[in-house]
């Protein structure tokens, strides 16, 4: 049995994101706009989502005191 949970979801959403962190017992932040692409057709959502989103997932985590993983990449 798997205890993974895979969210589809905004992590913009800054309540989304709070209500998760706090079930959890760690984080793995994976979740980003990528491609030059996608950044070029739409900047704004890109950095909204990158940055925003990211200080969403760091205060949840620092907000329920949990330990998180964060990978970036892009090809």
């Amino acid at each position: 049995s798997s205890n993974r949970k895979f969210v589809n979801g905004d992590i913009r959403d800054e309540k989304l994101v709070s209500d998760l962190v706090k079930e959890v017992d760690f984080i793995i932040h994976l979740a980003a706009a990528v491609g030059v692409a996608n950044i070029m057709s739409d900047p704004i959502n890109c950095v909204t989502t990158n940055i925003n989103g990211s200080i969403n997932i760091l205060n949840a985590a620092k907000n329920f005191n949990k330990r998180i993983i964060i990978s970036s990449m892009a090809v």
